[in-house]
């Protein structure tokens, strides 16, 4: 397809990691190898990008694909801050939807009262 990405073997299976939750952190052992898959050249990195947008259905992919293609100087120092405001956001409305899940579950699955009507 005319890529030339780089795969790494980045934790192996059976390796012990620490998960960070937002109110608690936990230690999982892993149950399969993770590899990461590393491309480094940006005329390949807009190709793909290309053809994977109109695919793509989280708001903040398809923002950064956007940026990428709009940034005419491809320095992080120009790129950079907007990036850095683009995670801060996906933080905060990640934290707000596990907080309203949260919510929901909890009113949907709310023991039954004792008897008393009031």
């Amino acid at each position: 397809m005319g890529y030339h990405p780089r795969i790494y073997l980045s934790q192996e299976k059976g390796t012990i990691k620490l998960v960070k939750g937002r109110e608690e952190s936990r230690w999982i052992t892993l149950t399969d190898d993770v590899w990461t898959l590393v491309m480094k050249r940006r005329n390949e990195i807009k190709r793909l990008a290309r053809r994977v947008l109109p695919y793509s259905r989280r708001q903040e992919k398809v923002a950064k694909m956007k940026l990428f293609f709009d940034v005419r100087n491809d320095d992080w120092a120009e790129m950079g801050p907007t990036i850095r405001e683009m995670r801060h956001n996906t933080r905060i409305e990640t934290n707000d939807a596990i907080s309203r899940a949260e919510i929901e579950y909890k009113a949907r699955h709310r023991e039954p009262a004792s008897g008393v009507v009031g």
